[in-house]
């Protein structure tokens, strides 16, 4: 008890990676990227990418409109997170549980900063599919519309809600017999683990592959001890230097009830052109996303200002949306 260190730094280490590896925590569903570590700077210039492009009927002879995939720079600053606990040697001399405990939680606080920067970053999904209940093939939906090859680590995680749902669904039910899943997982879709997660907003399912998102590590986690040898206060502190970013929008998929959406963002149109087949929406949790658009009728773009009446079907809900007729 001279120096005040209960644990050695590399057994306190061990003990939060353990932690941190045993915990459902969002970092098995995102991509580490350590190619920060060793380099300069704290601000990182990372590319979302997008794919914008339909498919297109064509005559014989024509060819469709190409599609392309562009991107966005987005400058992420790297956060120090940081989890202390501080406790006297009299508190350690009197329970012997007392300084594990304060250790054994300083993971929960790491892995719940992880999370709500996680799912900050799902919530950023650009494109969904939406439908008026959750349903087992809705989320078959929205992974054919992903268009991707190498479906391995792609997830579906969603809410509560979306768990009484899909578990009353008999598609989920019939084919989830009798499997074996891993802690956290309630079942599969189409061969790819659900899982729940209550940060989920109601109404809203998160389709998506690992490499939607990224974390960047500047530097992973290392533990620092100090000690006042005359109070006896000892603090414990576990550091890491990180960044977590949407980087793929391409990767995933957000699926919506109509219950998730607040609104629909108002748009122009060239006159006598054709109606956007895509409305962007704006949902509960003030996140944005793009889906199909459904036209409550037919509106026309003869006449130069704002059509009145006009709504879009998202999720089974009509929502209303400005839509203004402009001048070529």
């Amino acid at each position: 008890m001279a120096t005040g260190t209960i644990y050695n730094n590399v057994v306190i280490t061990d003990r939060i990676n353990n932690a941190l590896n045993t915990m459902l925590e969002t970092r098995t569903l995102m991509t580490i990227d350590d190619s920060l570590q060793g380099s300069d700077g704290m601000v990182q210039k990372i590319k979302k990418y997008t794919y914008t492009g339909l498919a297109e009927e064509v005559a014989k002879g024509e060819t469709a409109d190409a599609g392309s995939v562009g991107y966005v720079d987005n400058d992420y600053t790297v956060k120090r997170v940081q989890a202390k606990f501080v406790y006297n040697d009299d508190d350690a001399l009197q329970d012997s549980g007392f300084v594990q405990t304060g250790i054994d939680g300083m993971p929960k606080s790491v892995v719940n900063y992880g999370n709500d920067k996680f799912f900050g970053e799902l919530a950023k999904f650009g494109y969904g599919v939406d439908g008026a209940t959750f349903s087992y093939d809705l989320i078959v939906d929205a992974i054919a519309d992903m268009d991707i090859e190498d479906e391995n680590g792609l997830f579906i995680l969603g809410g509560n809600d979306f768990k009484k749902a899909i578990r009353k669904d008999p598609d989920f039910k019939s084919a989830n017999q009798g499997e074996i899943l891993f802690t956290g997982q309630i079942g599969n879709v189409a061969g790819k683990p659900v899982l729940i997660s209550k940060l989920v907003p109601t109404g809203v399912v998160y389709v998506f592959t690992r490499e939607a998102t990224k974390m960047f590590l500047k530097k992973d986690t290392f533990v620092e001890q100090g000690h006042n040898i005359e109070t006896k206060d000892n603090t414990i502190t576990a550091d890491q230097y990180v960044i977590i970013a949407l980087v793929d929008d391409t990767k995933a998929r957000k699926v919506i009830l109509g219950s998730a959406v607040a609104s629909a963002t108002a748009f122009n149109v060239v006159q006598n052109a054709e109606l956007p087949t895509e409305v962007e929406v704006v949902l509960n949790d003030g996140s944005k996303v793009v889906v199909p658009a459904v036209y409550k009728a037919t509106y026309s773009t003869a006449t130069l200002g704002l059509v009145a009446d006009t709504k879009v079907t998202v999720g089974g809900k009509d929502v209303a949306v400005a839509i203004t007729v402009v001048a070529k």
